[in-house]
Parts: C-alpha cells; sequence; structure tokens
C-alpha cells in the first residue's frame, strides 16, 4: 500500500504495563498510524510549532535524553548538562522522575546488580536538572563532593535481560516524563 502510494509511511505502538501489552492491539494501532500518514506534503525550511506523538517522543527520551541524565556522561563531559546541575534545562513545564520500585512496571527492580534498593529519582522537575542517574560504582568514582544521590540505577543488561558476565553500568528503570 505505501509503495503504491510513493511514500514512505510509520507505525508505532506503545505500552508502559506488561500486564496491559496486546500484540494485536499494538498491530493494529501501528498500521493505523502509518496508513494516517500517507500523503504528507514536505514543508519548506522555517520554524513550525510541532505536537510529537508518543513514539518519537519516547525515542528522543530513550537515546537522546536518558543517557545525558546519567552521572557516567556528566563525569566524562559527555553530556550537554554537565555543570547545569539545579539550572534550567528544559521547558518548565517538564518534570521528569525514574523510578524503579514501582509495582507492576516493566522496568521495576527489587535490587540493583550492585545489591542496592532501587527506588524514586528525580531528575528533572520544572525544567531544572535536579539529580541524576548512577551506578554505585560511577558513585564511588566521583565521590560525596560531586555526587550526593543514592545509586539506585547499576544494572547488567543486555540483550537478553539481566548478564552477569558483565559489569554493572548506569540504566534507568522507569522513567516518566
Amino acid at each position: 500500500l505505501s509503495e503504491r502510494d510513493a511514500a514512505k509511511v510509520t507505525g508505532y505502538a506503545i505500552s508502559t504495563h506488561l500486564a496491559h501489552f496486546s500484540p494485536a492491539r499494538a498491530g493494529a494501532q501501528a498500521a493505523r498510524s502509518a496508513l494516517a500518514t500517507r500523503g504528507g506534503v514536505a514543508r519548506p525550511t522555517g520554524s513550525y510549532p510541532v505536537i510529537l506523538a508518543p513514539q518519537p517522543v519516547a525515542d528522543m527520551v530513550d537515546n537522546m535524553v536518558s543517557p545525558a541524565l546519567c552521572l557516567d556522561q556528566l563525569d566524562a563531559n559527555a553530556s550537554p548538562y554537565t555543570g547545569r546541575f539545579g539550572m534550567r534545562i528544559m521547558s518548565p513545564t517538564v518534570r521528569i522522575v525514574d523510578d524503579g520500585a514501582v509495582r507492576g512496571w516493566l522496568g521495576s527492580r527489587g535490587l540493583t546488580c550492585e545489591g542496592l534498593p532501587t527506588g524514586r529519582t528525580a531528575l528533572v522537575d520544572e525544567g531544572r536538572l535536579v539529580g541524576v542517574l548512577a551506578s554505585s560504582y560511577i558513585a564511588n568514582k566521583v565521590g560525596p563532593a560531586f555526587y550526593k544521590g543514592v545509586p539506585r540505577n547499576g544494572f547488567r543488561f543486555s540483550d537478553e535481560g539481566r548478564s552477569f558476565e558483565s559489569t554493572p553500568r548506569t540504566a534507568y528503570t522507569n522513567l516518566v516524563v
């Protein structure tokens, strides 16, 4: 259908709770979304107001925002937020929290792979950088003069889930924007 229309279309489906996930419903939602993008028109270069759908927002948060909120990235000066603790880094309407202990949520864990309890970490409040994600390793490396938070995010993740063959790295659990 999309090739016949001489257009490239895309679709998506997102679920935050495995218990509520339905492959059939997700497939139908993705197909409806793809069909709705047919007939798009290229716009001239300029500034435009934009409302983003859930999938591109999730993609940006997963690939750009959450890594930049990790202590190891801040320590390596690899984050745009390095040196900006307490400062406004986003719109004042934005709040971001990571909570690895929410019962029933997909990323919830009782303990990190470093044996520490997970929990709630406020990262951005009213657009201001108020916290970061950290593993115990990186928290100890930078020391208490730089990091005073609780390291709740040291996990040994791989493509198959947790892998105790790897070193714990900083990873979010349930990021809420």
